[in-house]
């Protein structure tokens, strides 16, 4: 990002923040002002004015205007992950970069917005779940696991007027997952604006810190698929749906465990039928 702002014209605190934005602006999208402040020694009132100062309406602002500048194009975060890996061994390089992901996540995932997730997936009537591209996987991962242990979860059309059918029987015992990467979709701004007139709660699993995804939706959990502007690996966002199989079949206790038995007895029933 090209900063366009003249440091001379700065008071000394300005400076200091000027100074820490360009020196750090690889993860300048991930600390909140109250951090910055404190890394500059000037007050959280200092640094929410700087970005006025240099023609942002807030820190949000310039978060947004950051994230759509590094957009990056599939053959750009192909060749920059080829150019991190060392040729002769790829697959420790992908191993390293989904840890790294993964300890990311442990570290950005709220606690509490997880429980939050929980009950509100077993107090749900129906789960609703949508997703598209190279995530879409994630919402047949989340029936899977769910529907198994007695959940009724639906995976929505990925586009088009199909996605209607779907919504049309969301209501206010529903939730509505939606795994939203990358920017928000028509799509996606169609399940939260039915939201608001339907009165179903939607459940955002995102990478993205700015966006105007996560004031709309009800429980965000934020997980990390690798920079802005490079290659994704979903290994996190899969942790994270198993994790909430995980805690919703502890949650749901005996009925959950009543409901796998059912499902051996089934399967024993019918292996001459249908082998394993």
């Amino acid at each position: 990002m090209k900063w366009e702002f003249d440091v001379g014209r700065f008071s000394k605190s300005q400076q200091k923040i000027a100074d820490f934005a360009m020196k750090s602006e690889d993860r300048l999208l991930y600390f909140t002002e109250e951090e910055i402040a404190a890394h500059t020694g000037v007050s959280v009132a200092t640094v929410s004015r700087f970005w006025r100062s240099i023609g942002y309406a807030s820190f949000k602002e310039l978060k947004r205007v950051m994230q759509e500048s590094r957009q990056a194009t599939p053959a750009r975060k192909m060749q920059q992950l080829l150019d991190k890996l060392e040729q002769d061994d790829m697959m420790s390089g992908i191993l390293a970069m989904n840890i790294a992901n993964l300890e990311e996540t442990a570290r950005r995932l709220s606690r509490s917005e997880f429980e939050q997730a929980v009950e509100a997936l077993c107090s749900a009537r129906r789960i609703f779940a949508y997703g598209s591209g190279a995530t879409a996987f994630l919402t047949d991962l989340l029936q899977f696991r769910l529907n198994r242990i007695g959940f009724d979860v639906r995976v929505m059309a990925r586009s088009g007027h199909e996605l209607y059918e779907n919504l049309v029987h969301a209501g206010e015992e529903d939730i509505v997952v939606i795994f939203g990467f990358v920017r928000s979709s028509p799509e996606i701004q169609v399940i939260l604006s039915q939201a608001k007139e339907a009165g179903y709660k939607t459940l955002l699993i995102t990478d993205l810190l700015v966006s105007e995804m996560i004031e709309a939706c009800s429980i965000v959990l934020q997980v990390d698929r690798g920079e802005i502007e490079g290659f994704h690996t979903n290994a996190a966002p899969l942790a994270l749906v198993d994790g909430l199989a995980a805690a919703a079949a502890k949650r749901s206790g005996a009925a959950a465990m009543e409901r796998l038995e059912q499902l051996h007895a089934l399967r024993k029933r019918y292996v001459s039928m249908i082998p394993k």
